[in-house]
């Protein structure tokens, strides 16, 4: 249930789609290795067959759905624009939330847009940005002029004087420490379920 709440809380879903949200964390659990079954994924041990990841999305992302010559206009819209759901076990597609007419559909002919997000208040697509700040490598602090020796005469403070923290200090200081969990742990606590269409 954790994977699937956090599933629903990083797109900013409802509580609506939690049986969606279900249904996928088990999908993808099943594809993952497990400490169980050595060297293999749930579903290689039951069918054989190597798990193919090429097809997996994030799942709440806004999508568009191709809509088929035959049933559009000239002058309408190409696409529909959903909220990806899952995959489907009847075939070989996506399981879409489609935002026009509110009903679940399934589709393969998809394009994904993984980093934008439904705003439900609004009801508008939002973009989810990322920063990860870029840390300079030793080798181009050298090459700046700038080596260990001489932050290090920086940093000498003379008898009386007030110490002065450079910035990497005040960024290590002021970050907690990250609690890490064995990935082997987090897989003894997740059920196997093996479901037939």
């Amino acid at each position: 249930m954790e994977m699937a709440r956090s599933m629903l809380q990083e797109k900013h879903l409802p509580k609506s789609f939690w049986a969606e949200a279900v249904y996928t964390a088990v999908y993808l659990l099943n594809r993952c290795p497990t400490k169980v079954v050595q060297n293999m994924t749930p579903i290689e041990a039951c069918s054989g067959k190597k798990p193919s990841a090429k097809h997996l999305r994030v799942f709440g992302s806004i999508c568009y759905v191709h809509i088929p010559t035959e049933k559009r206009h000239k002058l309408e819209e190409k696409t529909e624009k959903g909220i990806f759901l899952g995959y489907s076990t009847q075939s070989k597609g996506y399981r879409i939330y489609n935002l026009k007419t509110k009903k679940l559909i399934i589709n393969r002919d998809v394009e994904f847009d993984e980093d934008a997000m439904w705003n439900w208040d609004e009801e508008k697509v939002e973009r989810q940005t990322v920063m990860i700040p870029k840390e300079t490598p030793p080798q181009q602090q050298e090459e700046e002029g700038t080596s260990q020796t001489d932050m290090e005469r920086r940093n000498q403070q003379a008898p009386g004087s007030p110490r002065r923290s450079l910035p990497s200090e005040e960024i290590e200081e002021k970050t907690p420490p990250r609690r890490t969990k064995l990935l082997s742990d987090i897989y003894e606590t997740c059920n196997f379920v093996m479901m037939e269409p």
